[in-house]
């Protein structure tokens, strides 16, 4: 499958270190789901299985998928994109493994890239926590199962929810 496996591979590849720049913030019109979907439909091998929940990061230009799905996850949790538009289209920043909801946003320091919060838990994990985790300067070997920052009860913005179940990629 293309977007469990090709983006899940390109990543795998050594990637530098992405330094965050300010940019504009996500336009709402680049966010729209039609732009989204059609990214990810023309990234995937067709798998009626998958679905997906977006957000844009807050105060930057990138954008949050939470893919969800057997070939896109496993006994530790699903796939995350992080997006930033581009002329035309879309691309694929970084591919987080292993998340789960909810997904909030906590913050961007200045001169530094967003922290968010993934749910970890499954794959060993007895105990799950919410975990601190920027999408954009991490190393992409990064597994946010192993960040010790954990999140404390009630902070940040939810950007994905719990219970959010996400829409079909293909009808």
């Amino acid at each position: 499958m293309k977007i469990g496996c090709t983006l899940a591979a390109a990543f795998a590849l050594s990637l530098p270190s992405i330094a965050y720049a300010a940019a504009p913030p996500v336009e709402a019109s680049r966010l729209s789901p039609a732009s989204v979907a059609d990214y990810l439909r023309a990234t995937s091998d067709r798998d009626k299985s998958i679905r997906y929940s977006l957000a844009a990061i807050p105060r930057t230009p990138y954008i949050l998928v939470y893919l969800q799905g057997p070939t896109v996850c496993g006994s530790g949790g699903c796939s995350l994109l992080v997006l930033r538009p581009t002329k035309s289209s879309y691309r694929a920043v970084r591919t987080i493994q292993i998340v789960n909801r909810p997904i909030l946003y906590l913050g961007t320091k200045a001169g530094a890239g967003p922290t968010i919060g993934v749910w970890v838990q499954g794959g060993g994990i007895r105990h799950g926590r919410e975990v601190a985790i920027s999408p954009i300067d991490t190393p992409r070997s990064a597994n946010p199962s192993l960040s010790r920052t954990v999140v404390r009860p009630g902070a940040g913005k939810v950007l994905i929810g719990e219970n959010d179940r996400g829409v079909p990629l293909f009808n």
